[in-house]
């Protein structure tokens, strides 16, 4: 028997890059693997992952599908959780006039960033955590 077997990680991330790879390799091991992706990637997601849910890091949580997300984590015997997505910040150097609309843009670009690679991860770590199932 695989050593995950009926045991789910809830992971982001899962569209590309590392953790894509990180999911195919958990649910080879044999874990099961529901990804939080963007809705437009759902569709795709759906046959290579074993549960998707619809949720974007850009958005606050109210935004998304909480209780979906809560009936899921409820459900099933959710393991851990793997914060594996992530977005590249403003590239060019911060403009120094702060009333400029240069600095608004790229204050949401930076903002944006911090959203999906912390905050974000943050809120889903706190929600999950308190629901993970123990198991050896």
């Amino acid at each position: 028997m695989a050593q995950g077997k009926n045991h789910w990680i809830l992971m982001t991330g899962v569209t590309r890059g590392i953790g894509r790879a990180l999911s195919q390799e958990l649910r080879k091991k044999g874990f099961l693997v529901c990804g939080l992706v963007r809705r437009e990637s759902a569709p795709k997601m759906h046959s290579e992952l074993d549960h998707v849910i619809p949720w974007n890091l850009d958005w606050e949580w109210e935004k998304n599908s909480p209780s979906a997300w809560a009936a899921f984590v409820r459900e099933h015997s959710v393991v851990g959780f793997i914060h594996a997505a992530g977005q590249l910040g403003p590239m060019q150097s911060r403009p120094s006039d702060v009333a400029s609309e240069e600095w608004a843009s790229w204050w949401r670009e930076y903002s944006q960033a911090l959203r999906v690679n912390h905050t974000a991860g943050l809120e889903l770590s706190l929600a999950v955590r308190p629901h993970l199932k123990e198991w050896s």
